[in-house]
């Protein structure tokens, strides 16, 4: 599936562009209910309790969803004086986020063993002109990228540097104080986590590689390779590529 190819491209995110925005849309989703479990009604009143995508994108993150394998939301805005345990709840809303996805990667994982065995002549055979056959094999190209987009953004996000989730869910189990002070580095979490993915990109996939494993085999009895390996079979005898 090569981006030099523009129909390669466009017959490709066919599969991504759905997974990558529903996860996104749940993620944003779960964060705004949460909130609003824990007393404030400020994203609630924003109409983003909605699996409605366009709510939630971000005009800058949307581009990296079209033309990319990932992107991002809007913050999911909250007042923290509403919030009934401002420490504790900031870090239940901030984990409702990654929660969702893994949720939704265990739903993924679940119709990834099911359609496995019904796609599987048709998979390794090159194709099949049969509706039901092309169906079932789109349901598995799309099933497969939800798992590993769901996955993925689960752990990126659990990463502890604001304005990541995992920074929020760290303030909720550390003591005050060290609490308070970590949250002092919070106005150098933005360019900390751009150096963090443009220089230390390998320590990221690593990180992702390495949290998620266990739950590509416990949900979908597969790796992340081999999930990946089931889109690009997938998506040659659907179309030829």
């Amino acid at each position: 599936m090569a981006f030099g190819d523009p129909i390669t491209f466009l017959l490709e995110a066919t599969g991504r562009i759905p997974a990558i925005l529903f996860a996104l849309s749940l993620h944003e989703a779960a964060h705004a209910w949460m909130a609003l479990r824990c007393g404030d009604d400020t994203a609630a009143r924003l109409g983003r309790i909605t699996l409605n995508p366009i709510a939630h994108l971000d005009p800058i993150g949307s581009i990296g969803i079209f033309l990319g394998f990932f992107g991002w939301g809007k913050p999911v805005p909250y007042v923290e004086r509403n919030l009934r345990h401002p420490l504790w709840d900031g870090m239940l809303i901030a984990a409702a986020g990654p929660v969702s996805n893994l949720i939704l990667a265990a739903i993924s994982g679940i119709a990834f063993r099911i359609l496995i065995p019904l796609a599987e002549g048709s998979l390794y055979m090159g194709g099949s002109e049969d509706p039901g056959s092309r169906i079932v094999l789109f349901l598995l190209f799309l099933t497969s990228f939800s798992l590993v987009v769901n996955l993925c953004l689960c752990f990126f996000n659990l990463i502890p540097i604001f304005p990541l989730d995992g920074e929020k869910i760290l303030l909720g189990f550390l003591p005050q104080r060290q609490a308070y002070q970590y949250a002092q580095l919070r106005e150098y979490g933005p360019i900390g986590l751009l150096l963090l993915i443009l220089v230390g990109g390998s320590f990221v996939s690593a990180w992702i590689s390495v949290m998620s494993k266990p739950f590509f085999y416990l949900f979908a009895g597969t790796s992340f390779q081999g999930a990946i390996g089931v889109i690009n079979l997938a998506f040659s005898a659907l179309w030829g590529k």
